[in-house]
């Protein structure tokens, strides 16, 4: 049974702020399009099969790879979490920082 997948408020900030820096870029609406679809199909994924995820070093946190971005997660009895919208691009320690 598929768990209701839910973003916090920060990991949808830093998914609208990658998708508007990309629109305004290449000004164009089409490669965030494309990025926004994978993600929808990777979270699809995670409410099905949550175990696919990859272990972290955080707490009880997974993560999926989508293109060069990371998708942090936290399963509950009913739920998917996202935590994090992550630009694998970046500092790690930034990321340490944001997870602890």
């Amino acid at each position: 049974m598929a768990k209701e997948i839910i973003w916090t408020a920060t990991a949808e900030e830093e998914l609208y702020d990658c998708l508007n820096y990309w629109s305004t870029r290449n000004k164009s609406n089409r490669y965030s399009e494309k990025l926004y679809l994978l993600i929808e199909e990777a979270t699809e994924s995670i409410a099905q099969y949550s175990n696919s995820g990859r272990t972290t070093e955080y707490q009880n946190f997974r993560s999926v790879v989508i293109r060069e971005y990371l998708l942090f997660f936290e399963e509950t009895e009913t739920q998917i979490l996202i935590l994090c919208f992550w630009d694998g691009r970046q500092d790690p320690e930034k990321l340490t920082k944001r997870l602890e």
